[in-house]
């Protein structure tokens, strides 16, 4: 597995935006694992959480301009911290990488905008190359078992020991289809080993750490961000 900061993944660039995480390291023995949040809210939203408390490796989604984004958090081979961990089973530390996408999961069938599932299908086309993630997804149902043998991109709400139901029902076959048309271009990625400097969004006003918008939600299905 390649580490540091990713700076482009197929057309797009990836901005680097540092934000507090533990500082430990992949478990690289574990199977190679990516994970799918949503934030429940606006990119900008997301960020205002993420740089108070340990963050994703990426999120991505439309700004409030509307420009399709992507922002690396953390670099590759260090451990996001977007998972609970409160038992015996390992979360954060077996987990390449954890993706938060601007907007809102759902029960039924679904995918972001078209710009953010064409950003994300491009990632998830890098990191199956630079952090060995396959491109395939299990339903596992928070199984122990799969989740500690098995490779690929899970939900939130797959993971053992977790509450979340993020990323609801979203389309896997769909987001692998965008990943693998177009190919990515040929050649690694380009890669800054350096920690860089945060880079400033837009200024604008910040929703609230936890998002108004789940206040319709039933009590029983309110999730927590990410």
């Amino acid at each position: 597995m390649q580490k540091g900061w990713l700076t482009r993944a197929g057309k797009f660039r990836v901005e680097h935006y540092p934000c507090p995480n533990p500082g430990a390291s992949v478990d690289l023995a574990a199977p190679p694992k990516g994970i799918l949040h949503t934030i429940e809210g606006s990119l900008e939203s997301g960020l205002a959480v993420f740089r108070q408390h340990y963050a994703p490796t990426f999120t991505l989604g439309r700004d409030q301009r509307g420009k399709v984004r992507i922002l690396q958090l953390v670099p590759l081979g260090t451990m996001g911290a977007a998972l609970e961990h409160s038992g015996n089973v390992e979360t954060n530390s077996v987990c390449r990488v954890q993706i938060e996408i601007a907007g809102f999961s759902k029960h039924t069938l679904w995918l972001p905008d078209a710009g953010t599932v064409m950003a994300l299908g491009a990632l998830m086309k890098t990191l199956e190359s630079v952090a060995q993630i396959p491109l395939r997804h299990s339903p596992i149902n928070r199984n122990v078992l799969g989740w500690e043998k098995l490779a690929g991109w899970f939900g939130h709400a797959d993971v053992p020991q977790n509450t979340h139901w993020d990323a609801g029902r979203i389309d896997y076959k769909a987001l692998f289809a965008v990943a693998n048309d177009p190919p990515a271009p040929t050649g690694p990625p380009a890669w800054h080993q350096v920690k860089p400097k945060p880079r400033k969004l837009s200024r604008v006003t910040t929703a609230p750490l936890r998002l108004a918008a789940r206040r319709a939600e039933p009590k029983c299905c309110r999730t927590e961000l990410g």
